[in-house]
């Protein structure tokens, strides 16, 4: 009788262990109460929170939140050139209680080293505080492919990347023998960089019914979803706040072979370093600080004349393949988006948000509310954006 039970038990991680097309392992786990995830929050956006009206959404949401498990997974999935690679990300959910539901989120820009799956805590996963489970990619460059070049700006493969660790975690629940079932009503969230990456992936699910994912909602804020709009909005206003332009040329050159010669794009320290702030090891807002936010005297002068030299015409053209939705890429049409801006922003110029609230529009989606902020800097619209979520999600 022990025999067979034993055998039983090997014909089921057997069967198990066939079955995980997409989960690895789970490498680190951590528990976490809502109060230490809020005093996180408030930690890392500081002043941004400086307002009474939105530490009380906080404190309503640390009333209400659950004590959640975060666990580090490795998972399979494809890099820009369709390889298969080891990729990594986090998957936050509440101890006890049913799932209320799900919610993706693509990360935003952040120096290597400070993934969600190497922390054991990211900001993205704030939602698990009110019952749901959070799942947020490190993307590719970053955990366990930190080696890697971060493929910036391509935000159909952040899409590839998120769905397929949807699936992981899919198959790491049933490793772990979690009864409750990942569920199939799902919010997606997507802030500055992140923002493209999650557009590309709400159209993603959109072409592939298959995977059974029930969109609820779609909130975008601050993104470049038109990257060369994006870029002559920079070269217009003369200032940035975010020093990523060599870590996007970097990227442009490993994964869609246009090699730029930074000579032709930038001048002074910032040619100089151009490897050192391309690599990512910094944050770029502190990195624009210490370079200067004035982007005369880092970008070469045909950046302001009319009709660019030969390499800034490559990079215009190869940027135009990137804009979010693309032609005839599917979108769910029915699904409720929000998308927030802020004038204001030295990140990302608010004409990249017109401009995709303007097409959708166009082609028929009117379940679109667009906030257009007056006022505000690019993370205090992230805040802002975040507490917006929560709110949505009570």
């Amino acid at each position: 009788m022990r025999r067979a039970s034993l055998l039983i038990i090997l014909l089921l991680a057997c069967l198990v262990g066939r079955a995980q097309k997409f989960f690895v392992q789970a490498p680190a786990s951590q528990t976490l109460s809502a109060r230490a995830q809020t005093d996180s929050l408030l930690a890392e956006f500081g002043e941004d929170f400086d307002s009474q009206n939105y530490k009380l959404p906080i404190s309503v949401a640390a009333s209400l939140g659950k004590t959640v498990r975060m666990t580090a997974i490795t998972y399979r999935t494809r890099d820009p050139l369709g390889k298969e690679i080891l990729a990594s990300g986090l998957v936050a959910y509440p101890v006890k209680g049913a799932f209320r539901g799900t919610v993706e989120v693509a990360p935003f820009s952040k120096e290597k080293g400070r993934s969600g799956s190497k922390r054991l805590y990211t900001l993205e996963a704030l939602p698990s505080l009110l019952g749901y489970v959070v799942i947020i990619p490190d993307t590719i460059g970053y955990g366990v492919s930190e080696d890697e070049v971060i493929p910036l700006l391509l935000s159909r493969n952040t899409a590839q990347v998120s769905a397929d660790m949807r699936q992981a975690v899919r198959e790491y629940f049933l490793s772990v023998g979690e009864k409750r079932v990942l569920p199939s009503e799902t919010s997606l969230f997507g802030y500055s960089l992140g923002a493209p990456g999650t557009l590309a992936l709400a159209c993603h699910y959109t072409a592939h019914p298959e995977l059974g994912v029930k969109l609820e909602q779609i909130y975008l804020g601050g993104g470049a979803y038109d990257p060369g709009l994006s870029l002559r909005g920079t070269f217009g206003l003369g200032e940035n706040g975010f020093l990523l332009f060599p870590a996007i040329t970097l990227s442009l050159n490993r994964w869609r072979g246009l090699e730029l010669d930074p000579a032709q794009l930038f001048i002074g320290e910032v040619l100089r370093d151009f490897d050192y702030i391309a690599s990512c090891r910094e944050n770029p807002a502190d990195m624009a600080q210490r370079y200067g936010t004035d982007v005369h005297s880092y970008l070469h002068p045909d950046c302001f004349r009319e009709g660019y030299n030969e390499d800034l015409r490559r990079l215009m053209k190869g940027l135009e393949n990137l804009v979010v939705p693309g032609p005839g890429e599917d979108f769910p049409h029915t699904v409720p988006v929000y998308v927030r801006h802020s004038v204001q922003d030295t990140y990302v110029p608010v004409e990249c948000s017109d401009r995709l609230v303007q097409e959708l529009k166009k082609a028929g989606h009117h379940s679109v509310l667009y906030r257009r902020d007056r006022s505000g800097t690019h993370n205090e619209t992230a805040a802002k954006s975040f507490l917006d979520l929560l709110l949505m999600l009570l």
